[in-house]
């Protein structure tokens, strides 16, 4: 009888989480030629992220924060660029808060 050993050990416990969320592990997770990674979503609807990218600061990873602002509320984001601390506000600001008429309240003259 052939037995075959299952992988218990906390590394294939990471490795199943990480697949089942992102449909990838971290040690697929790679960058192109460019530095550049992928955004494109797998498993349930997670991505997988790199440790550099967290800032522990404001527990956010901001590849990801500004990767998502750019992609969904451009026009916005483009308003906000005007200020030359733009990143940090929105970074200290934690959730960006909405003022009726959709405009970031930490931004009064955009």
């Amino acid at each position: 009888m052939i037995s075959m050993r299952s992988k218990t050990n906390e590394q294939a416990l990471e490795s199943a989480i990480q697949r089942y969320f992102t449909g990838i592990i971290s040690e697929e997770h790679v960058e192109d030629e460019i530095g550049e990674t992928s955004f494109s979503f797998g498993g349930n609807g997670y991505l997988l992220g790199f440790p550099r990218d967290f800032n522990k600061k404001y527990a956010v990873d901001e590849v990801r924060l500004w990767n998502f602002l750019e992609t969904t509320h451009k026009e916005e984001l483009e308003k906000l660029k005007k200020h030359s601390d733009y990143k940090l506000k929105i970074l200290e600001r934690g959730p960006i808060r909405k003022t009726r008429n959709n405009n970031a309240k930490d931004f009064p003259d955009h």
